[in-house]
């Protein structure tokens, strides 16, 4: 996430959402979903929403697909069904509590109800490819969002079909954005993850040995790649890295062999189930490393598995406020919107939703006179110095025709003792950064 602070990473040295066992450690029941969900879009908190709703004007946009004289129709496509079903029908459940926020109090997006049809993805390539057709062909969306698989985003790319802020992880989307114009990446990927791991252990622990845990996906080898092409040898050797299988439920071999290496620091790519079992290893083979992990840990949820003792010093990277933060004036609003709209448990995921949504209005609200694919494609490709209230203080948000990320870094956040009880706490404010090459 590029924020109005400057950054210290330079260019060369300078969310997916990997929680597969998250579902059966949260024990959220799994409810009963046909293929098609409808509600609305995602949108704005109070102050990201302050762009006044307009009028729609005579016929604006009425040759568009998705657009009429009193909807917007959004499409979406997530695993809601499986073993990851409950935690992405979490996400699914908070972006339509929150369309609905949308079209209740802020009276829709340019004088129309926001809509949102969703299709469960069935956890496969084929399945999202066959919902994004769905979507486009048979609903006529006006545009694309919660969504992550591949050949789904190449189909959208292809149709010219928006695609706002994908929740793929994966670089390859924007490593190419001219080819793909009709994108937009709203979730940071594990190559960013790795790099803001790397400034941080190049600071903070330099000549101490690195180890690497890593799931064993197209995710995990890009975070594993990510770090290694990030850390300097001369500076942090990685002596030793470990994979782990999505639907495995015990990592002591893992541990046993990443602490036998040698290692003082390890960085940690898993989901939260994983980083559980990871923590609590760690803590019987009595290996007390340093513990950069993945943004996805940065939860609440981590402290009902693991004993304070184990997830004290944790560390991720990232702009978002904590959802624990309730004195905070928009996480209390958040919470609220969920609960008076059937939205699920806060969770940093929710909160994500909910960033990801405010974009999402925000550039709709733009094109309120032009109604079409290329004009909210413009917009979402061109925001500058925009924050949510959800965001860190002094965080905020910037993309453009060759850098499409909304989400790039931030402050890094650190589990901390207070009262022998673990809490989220903001580690360092100057935020760490993923540059694209060329960047400054």
């Amino acid at each position: 996430m590029r924020a109005m602070q400057q950054p210290r990473f330079p260019a060369k040295a300078a969310l997916a959402l990997a929680v597969v066992l998250l579902a059966a450690l949260v024990l959220i029941p799994l409810a009963a979903c046909g293929d098609e969900e409808e509600g609305g879009t995602p949108g704005a908190t109070p102050t990201a929403a302050a762009t006044e709703t307009a009028t729609p004007a005579a016929n604006p946009g009425a040759s568009t697909p998705g657009v009429t004289d009193s909807e917007i129709i959004i499409g979406g496509y997530l695993p809601l069904t499986g073993i990851t079903g409950p935690v992405y029908k979490m996400l699914g459940d908070a972006a339509r509590a929150y369309v609905s926020y949308v079209n209740e109090e802020l009276g829709g997006v340019c004088g129309r109800t926001v809509v949102l049809k969703m299709y469960d993805d069935r956890d496969s390539e084929d399945g999202g490819l066959e919902a994004a057709r769905r979507l486009v062909e048979e609903d006529k969306v006006f545009a694309v969002a919660l969504s992550t698989r591949y050949a789904a985003m190449d189909y959208l790319n292809e149709e010219g079909v928006p695609h706002l802020c994908s929740m793929n992880v994966s670089e390859k989307f924007s490593r190419d954005p001219q080819k793909y114009r009709w994108v937009t990446q709203g979730i940071p990927s594990y190559r960013t993850v790795a790099w803001n791991m790397a400034e941080w252990i190049s600071e903070e622990h330099p000549g101490k040995k690195v180890a690497a845990l890593w799931p064993n996906d197209e995710n995990g080898r890009e975070g594993l790649a990510g770090l290694q092409d990030a850390l300097d040898p001369s500076i942090n050797e990685l002596v030793a890295d470990e994979s782990v299988e999505l639907t495995a439920i015990d990592v002591r071999p893992q541990m046993l062999r990443l602490k036998n290496s040698g290692a003082e620091v390890l960085a940690i790519f898993t989901n939260i189930a994983q980083t559980a079992q990871a923590l609590k290893m760690a803590e019987r083979l009595d290996w007390h490393p340093a513990l950069p992990a993945f943004y996805g840990n940065a939860d609440a949820l981590l402290f009902q598995y693991v004993s304070p003792e184990a997830a004290e010093g944790l560390i991720t990277f990232h702009a978002f406020k904590m959802p624990d933060w309730t004195d905070d004036p928009a996480v209390a609003e958040h919470h609220r919107i969920l609960a008076q709209y059937g939205g699920p448990t806060p969770g940093i995921f929710t909160i994500f939703i909910q960033i990801m949504g405010e974009i999402i209005v925000e550039s709709l609200n733009r094109c309120c006179d032009n109604l079409t694919r290329e004009c909210v494609m413009d917009a979402n490709r061109s925001f500058r110095n925009w924050r949510s209230e959800l965001l860190y203080p002094g965080m905020y948000l910037n993309t453009s025709e060759t850098d499409l990320r909304f989400l790039q870094g931030g402050p890094g956040m650190q589990v901390v003792l207070e009262d022998g009880k673990p809490k989220w706490e903001v580690y360092r404010e100057e935020p760490y950064y993923f540059f694209l090459e060329g960047e400054e």
